[in-house]
Formats: structure tokens, C-alpha cells, sequence
């Protein structure tokens, strides 16, 4: 069982948001279909950033849902922290999302994010998301307020200040990482 996380691990260390990486196979497989069509027929444009503050509900529609729905429903919740993770989260806490609609870490760890955060009745008016494109940059500038380096980044805050982040992908797992640091709050 202890393989299990280090080659999770190695996975997530080839596929790290970097500025300068992209979705190779999405763009290939998209190349490869408009390679069969003459130069007038291309039909494949980038798909739009999530960019700045945006709703939870743009996830669930094209063309973020090809990515956030298969994640979300394979998501395995971890039960067993659930109960301690609920009892932390409450009304006083705050978590700014800083995330990359473009970037393979936030794909994966928004739709379990958000699985979790349905699983312990989180308010979801004390979540903020916000869409970085492949500088890191948000529109408003928020990110050089929060130094935003890496996404994912999940900012947990207690009355405005920060207890502490989760960037990129877990130490142990996200539930795991949310309690460590909601147990340092007042």
C-alpha cells in the first residue's frame, strides 16, 4: 500500500503546472483530427481560461465539465477524517481557490476539493475561486497579494487571516492537510 503514494508522487511530478507546460495530449489528439481536414476546415480553438473570480456552477459546463465531473464522481472520500474535518470547518473559515482551469493539478484536486468540502456541508459563501491563466496572473492582480506561485492553491483563512495552504498536490491527502492546519485556528 505504501506504493501507492509514491507513485502518486512521481505521477504528479511529471504533470506540475509549470508556466511553460500544457496538455500535450489534449493538443495532439485535437492536431492529429484537424491534420485529416483540409487548412479551411480547422475547427479547434483553446479552450477559454476560467479566469478571475468565478461561480462553482462554470465547472459543471463545457468545456470544464469534461474534466471536473469524471473526477468529481471518481473522488474517493476518506470517512474516516471526514466527522474531525466538518467539526473544523466552521462558519468563521474562509478558502480562497486559486486555481488554473488550464493546469492537470487543478483538475484533479478541484473536483476532490469540492467533493469534500459536499461531504462535510461546507458554506459554500465562504468560498472564493479564482481563475489564474498560465503566469499565475489573475485579473484583479489578487494573486501578487497572496503570492501565488503554484496551482492549485487553496488558502484557508480565519477571520481574514490565513491559518495556512494547500499548494499543487497533498503531503498525506487533502482532508488530512485541511486538518492540520484548521487545528492551529483560534
Amino acid at each position: 500500500m505504501r506504493i501507492v503514494p509514491i507513485l502518486l508522487l512521481v505521477f504528479l511530478g511529471f504533470t506540475a503546472c509549470n508556466s511553460n507546460k500544457t496538455n500535450i495530449k489534449t493538443v495532439d489528439s485535437v492536431k492529429e483530427t484537424n491534420s485529416k481536414k483540409s487548412n479551411n476546415e480547422l475547427d479547434w480553438e483553446e479552450p477559454e481560461m476560467l479566469l478571475g473570480d468565478f461561480e462553482l456552477e462554470a465547472l459543471k459546463e463545457a468545456p470544464y465539465n469534461e474534466w471536473y465531473d469524471p473526477i468529481y464522481e471518481e473522488s474517493i472520500i476518506e470517512e474516516e477524517h471526514m466527522d474531525q474535518l466538518e467539526s473544523l470547518l466552521t462558519d468563521d473559515i474562509k478558502i480562497i481557490a486559486y486555481v488554473g482551469s488550464w493546469c492537470p493539478d487543478t483538475q484533479f484536486e478541484l473536483p476532490n476539493l469540492i467533493k469534500t468540502l459536499d461531504r462535510v456541508n461546507f458554506n459554500y459563501s465562504n468560498l472564493e475561486l479564482i481563475g489564474v491563466d498560465e503566469e499565475y496572473q489573475a485579473p484583479d492582480g489578487s494573486n501578487k497579494d497572496w503570492n501565488i506561485t503554484n496551482v492549485p492553491t487553496f488558502i484557508l483563512l480565519q477571520n481574514d487571516k490565513e491559518l495556512g495552504r494547500f499548494v499543487e498536490f497533498p503531503d498525506k491527502s487533502l482532508a488530512e492537510d485541511f486538518i492540520k492546519i484548521l487545528e492551529k485556528k483560534d
